[in-house]
């Protein structure tokens, strides 16, 4: 048995790495066959499922469970219109998730993958064999099926046609596999193949994923037990809730998505659960209850005319609470509010699905559904709707693999997009990583990167000097009054606070006003960058635009001043250049003091021209409140020619790219910076095309 699986197993691998580069229309192809095949050979599955249900009902198998066995011409239909809704759903592989240049000019992209081989185990669900086929397929994976022995002859019926339609239209032989035997040691052969097996996906009831939880050496996606409740707020319509609770309850008894503990507030425990109660029993529940719930179903009783049947109730015990009955059966309890309701929730579902029935037109109500919402930890959480929802068809997927209640690796329905992976593809030019004088650097930093297609290019508003090439002009570079700093021989000290300033914000000022006032600066300038170099992976907003929001941010201090200098060098943005640039402006008795933040001081060996950097400034990192630098980080600056001091400074939780964010999204950044800045954004539509 042990071979028979290996090499269904390896047959599978190697279908696997040919599936991976099937297109999306190859592979849709092969799903509207399999579609058709199967509609084609119904009387063929139909047959081998009637052997089936007849073995299961000599076994004196509950009729929940027979439902699920049963298929039907409809329920093939169904089957086969599922596999054609996943051919219409969008190609899962091949997305780029993600896109960016890092700092080396090496351009990364995050694309999306198939897993590789996955095999499913279930139990009396012949449909899952369809569903699983289909969906693994259209995900470019290769899947190993091993249903129940109670379903052994369905689920061969059907993955048979299901793979020789396959393979007709081009998919490689033994994307399609199953295993034949029923011997349950053929699930621990399975669990076992740790390399040739990339996932394992458990379907059925709690012994069965919890041996498979417990027992495989290869991932598993845990698709748990449905231990689901419907709670009914003091809020709620009565009929509401009585619609909600027999739909989630008695639509189908043996599914993992059907209530089976009903929560009750206390105060309308009286007046709601009575024929709450009759309705369940008019469709044969029976009622195990709490003590209040017992009195309420006395009541129920009376309310039941002569011919109806009698409600079977007994009292609830604590396994009661924890049990997925999976059948005609439902637990009752009475809570005192939605805090004990949450609670019994947290503590005896299975984080499947969980639903609340209240009022959110009403206060209480209203805070109910969120705190519910919020609070209860479970893959699907319902305001006002039955847990019958939650399913693949319904949520959109198509069809769904099952419904995991564990949050790595998918949570919930998940279909096509859960079985895939990621990898980063990235292309560069040449670039290699390697260590100097015990720093990591690049090899590409000791030249300007060649610029790139598709980032902002800012061209210069005059001609003053080429990049990299120290001015030896003296016309200004900043105001008048800062031009002449230092021109008396007295000691001063000019705070240099570089960046994109796409846009300028509060924390950029305070954490200058703070730097400027601990260290005693005569000034701070603040340069917005004209080509950065580190911002290739998105556009940048025009050097004007940024400029001039500097200028209204700091006009009203008479400390701040700002410079053009870069913008006007133009080319690639580097601080060595401005640093020689201000350092031949400023007599040696100026002091530059650059001002940076901690993330960015932390990479400082490898900017431009570091070294040449190390002797034009002092340097100082500020850090938020609570920052330790590591005693690594200390001992390298301590050993290196920097002059770099760190200062705990408060304001810098606000970000560029968070007020853009807000910006495109329609939201408020008032206070997140100067008013004239968020006016001048607004007034030029800047990040967004309309205000």
């Amino acid at each position: 048995m042990y071979e028979e699986i290996e090499m269904l197993a390896k047959r599978a691998r190697a279908a696997s790495v040919r599936l991976a580069q099937t297109s999306d229309d190859e592979r849709n192809g092969a799903l509207r066959a399999m579609a058709q095949a199967l509609r084609e050979s119904a009387p063929a599955v139909l047959k081998a499922n009637a052997v089936d249900v007849a073995a299961a009902r000599e076994k004196g198998t509950k009729e929940s469970l027979i439902d699920r066995l049963l298929l039907t011409d409809a329920r093939i239909e169904d089957m086969a219109a599922a596999l054609e809704s996943l051919a219409e759903l969008p190609n899962p592989l091949g997305r780029t998730l993600e896109q960016r240049t890092l700092e080396s000019g090496i351009r990364l992209e995050r694309v999306s993958v198939p897993l590789g081989v996955v095999a499913v185990v279930y139990e009396a669900r012949p449909n899952v064999t369809a569903d699983a086929a289909g969906i693994c397929l259209k995900s470019g994976n290769a899947c190993i099926l091993r249903g129940g022995s109670m379903a052994a002859r369905s689920c061969a019926a059907i993955a048979r046609v299901l793979s020789a339609a396959a393979e007709q239209t081009g998919m490689p032989e033994g994307s399609i596999g199953i295993v034949a035997s029923t011997d349950r040691a053929a699930t621990d052969v399975l669990m076992g193949l740790h390399g040739l097996i990339d996932v394992l996906v458990p379907r059925g009831g709690a012994g069965l994923i919890r041996h498979c939880v417990e027992t495989a050496k290869v991932p598993v996606i845990e698709t748990g037990t449905g231990n689901c409740h419907v709670y009914v707020h003091e809020s709620a319509d009565f009929d509401m809730a009585r619609e909600i609770l027999v739909n989630a309850k008695c639509r189908r008894f043996g599914v993992c998505n059907a209530c089976e503990t009903l929560l009750v507030d206390e105060s309308v425990a009286a007046e709601f659960l009575p024929k709450a109660l009759s309705e369940l029993a008019d469709r044969g529940v029976a009622i195990h209850a709490d003590e209040l719930a017992c009195e309420a179903a006395l009541a129920a009783g009376a309310l039941r005319g002569q011919g109806q049947s009698a409600l079977r109730v007994d009292r609830a015990s604590e396994q009661d609470w924890e049990t997925e009955y999976l059948g005609p059966e439902i637990a009752v309890k009475c809570v005192a509010g939605v805090d004990e309701a949450i609670a019994h929730v947290n503590r005896y579902g299975t984080m499947h699905s969980e639903a609340i029935v209240a009022n959110p037109s009403e206060p209480e109500g209203a805070a109910a559904i969120e705190r519910f919402l919020n609070e209860v930890d479970a893959a699907a959480v319902y305001a006002n709707a039955s847990t019958a929802f939650t399913d693949g068809g319904m949520f959109g997927l198509g069809a769904e693999i099952g419904i995991s209640t564990q949050k790595l690796h998918v949570r919930g329905p998940f279909s096509t997009d859960g079985l895939t992976s990621y990898k980063y593809v990235l292309r560069g030019d040449g670039q290699v990583r390697f260590y100097r004088m015990g720093e990591e650097t690049l090899a590409s930093e000791s030249s300007a990167p060649a610029s790139r297609p598709g980032r902002c290019e800012v061209q210069p508003a005059q001609s003053v000097s080429r990049p990299g090439e120290v001015a030896s002009r003296r016309s200004p570079i900043v105001s008048e009054g800062l031009d002449n700093l230092g021109a008396d021989g007295a000691p001063a000290r000019l705070g240099i606070m570089g960046g994109t300033f796409d846009p300028i914000h509060i924390g950029h000022l305070a954490c200058a006003e703070q730097v400027r006032e601990a260290y005693g600066l005569d000034a701070v300038v603040f340069i917005p960058a004209g080509s950065p170099v580190f911002k290739r992976d998105r556009d940048v907003t025009p050097a004007d635009d940024r400029l001039a929001m500097c200028r209204l941010a700091t006009e009203s201090n008479p400390a701040f001043d700002v410079s053009a200098m870069e913008i006007e060098r133009g080319g690639d943005t580097y601080t060595v250049d401005t640093l020689r640039e201000l350092r031949a402006h400023y007599p040696d008795n100026v002091e530059l003091v650059f001002i940076t933040g901690a993330d960015a001081v932390a990479k400082i060996f490898r900017w431009h021209e570091s070294e040449a950097v190390a002797g034009l400034a002092r340097f100082v990192a500020v850090t938020r409140p609570g920052y330790t630098l590591d005693d690594e980080m200390r001992a390298t600056f301590e050993k290196s020619p920097f002059t770099v001091d760190f200062l705990e400074v408060t304001g810098l939780s606000v970000s560029s790219s968070d007020l853009r964010r807000r910006v495109s999204e329609g939201k408020s950044i008032r206070y997140l910076t100067m008013s004239r800045v968020r006016d001048y954004i607004c007034e030029h539509g800047l990040y967004r095309k309309e205000c």
